[in-house]
């Protein structure tokens, strides 16, 4: 059961795996948003509670086959190599975008500085992670610019051009460009919606980009009382190892809510 703590079986049905690695850019928009998110919250409420254990507010993905590893390492925002095994022993929320998103990017990362805000001294044991899809115009000084603004403790990570095709492919993230002409040039549809992993380095949430702050904040603090004790995920054994709109973005694993 999503957000059910045992110890024995594996989560079924994998409701993921009936998503496609990538959806084919006309298929983006809010309507797969509606039906992507939908699709998901759907079996995460059929399948929870049975046990007794509330579910999650936000979708339970522990136990999904993807996003467990950034294909290639990614420089930050100072110069520093970076897995996303080096964030264990935080709780991490992952999200994809670019410098020049005219919306749903910095109202994103305006929304995740208030929760750590709310959080108090908790939220200084979460790492909040923006990943670039524009990496030609996204250089680390921009990035270093742009995204510590939101708040000091958030990391920038930029990959390399050639290496952008695969990692949004394990992280089921579409990022599409769009010429728009005038100062612009042009803009990305990309996939909105965060990840969280769990102190474990272990693939956990997905918030939507409008998911009630409330509700991420309940999330977060749930992973964060886990400590770093063994924490169960969905129905994979305890204790395992750990490892649009336009211009804006869709929810990841959910390729279909697209925004610029």
């Amino acid at each position: 059961m999503p957000g059910s703590f045992s110890s024995k079986k594996p989560f079924a049905p994998h409701w993921w795996r009936l998503l496609p690695a990538q959806f084919p850019a006309p298929f983006g928009g809010k309507l797969l948003r509606r039906l992507g998110v939908g699709l998901g919250l759907g079996f995460a409420l059929a399948l929870a509670g049975c046990d007794g254990v509330p579910p999650f507010h936000n979708t339970d993905l522990s136990g999904a086959p993807f996003a467990r590893e950034f294909p290639a390492p990614l420089v930050d925002h100072r110069g520093q190599p970076r897995r996303l095994a080096d964030f264990q022993g935080q709780v991490v929320i992952l999200f994809f975008g670019y410098t020049t998103c005219p919306d749903v990017c910095p109202t994103s990362l305006s929304r995740f500085a208030q929760v750590l805000a709310d959080l108090g001294m908790a939220g200084e044991a979460v790492q909040v992670l923006f990943v670039s899809v524009d990496p030609q115009r996204d250089t680390a000084a921009r990035l270093a610019d742009y995204v510590p603004w939101f708040h000091p403790r958030f990391l920038a990570l930029r990959p390399e051009p050639e290496a952008l095709p695969a990692l949004l492919q394990e992280f089921r993230v579409v990022a599409v460009r769009q010429e728009v002409g005038g100062g612009l040039g042009y803009l990305i549809d990309h996939t909105a919606g965060a990840y969280v992993y769990d102190r474990q380095g272990k693939l956990r949430l997905l918030l939507a980009d409008q998911a009630p702050l409330a509700d991420i904040e309940a999330d977060l603090r749930r992973l964060l009382e886990a400590g770093g004790e063994k924490v169960a995920l969905g129905k994979v054994e305890m204790g395992a190892p750990g490892p649009a709109e336009k211009g804006g973005g869709s929810a990841p694993g959910q390729e279909g809510a697209v925004s610029r």
